[in-house]
């Protein structure tokens, strides 16, 4: 005769409250997508919620930027279109993706997602003027760098809608990178290092 025993394993999960006080409301109702610099300072996020401000927004979600230092918060954009994915520095710089026409003086009437740059300092610039939309930006803890797929057009006239990994830098701001050397099927940058020297992309090219 065999016999076997069965043994049932009890798991209990504790859940342990955070102290008190350390938990900050930054925005009440229609945020998403929020993002914290490496330095713990600045928090970036959109929002459809007009809380955060008082100012009206008919056109869509809106890039906030808190400065947890100073407990202020800062509407980067009031557009005309939505505005998404922001990535903040140390320094309080944010990029980020938008449809909107109305974030710079001269109208971006392409409809497609371009890339703009704000800062306190620099104000608003846009980054690309592209045919097709670009992909989420990524910018370097320094401030000065960012990171982003576009389609290859927008780096060779003529060329294909393909997405390539390319690099802007502040110092320069008519100058764009490509980080792809070679390929068909393009590449989007995943992360970008604090300098902006150094950028980690993805693709699915075999020949890269």
């Amino acid at each position: 005769t065999t016999s076997s025993t069965s043994t049932t394993t009890s798991t209990t999960t504790t859940t342990v409250a955070p102290p008190a006080g350390s938990v900050t409301r930054l925005a009440s109702g229609g945020s998403s997508t929020a993002v914290i610099s490496r330095n713990g300072r600045f928090v970036a996020f959109v929002s459809t919620n007009d809380a955060p401000e008082t100012d009206g927004n008919a056109g869509g979600p809106d890039v906030f930027l808190v400065d947890r230092q100073t407990s202020t918060t800062t509407r980067v954009t009031a557009g005309d279109a939505g505005s998404d994915n922001p990535s903040v520095s140390d320094t309080g710089a944010v990029v980020f993706r938008s449809a909107a026409t109305n974030l710079v003086p001269t109208p971006d009437t392409n409809g497609t997602l371009d890339v703009y740059f704000w800062s306190a300092s620099e104000g608003m610039i846009r980054v690309t003027d592209a045919a097709a939309d670009v992909t989420a930006p990524l910018i370097s803890a320094d401030g000065t760098t960012a990171v982003f797929g576009a389609p290859e057009s927008f780096l060779t006239p003529g060329g294909s809608t393909r997405t390539e990994a390319v690099r802007w830098r502040l110092t320069d701001r008519t100058t764009f990178v490509p980080l792809l050397e070679s390929g068909s099927d393009g590449a989007s940058p995943v992360a970008v290092s604090a300098d902006g020297a150094l950028c980690l992309y993805s693709s699915a090219d075999a020949d890269v």
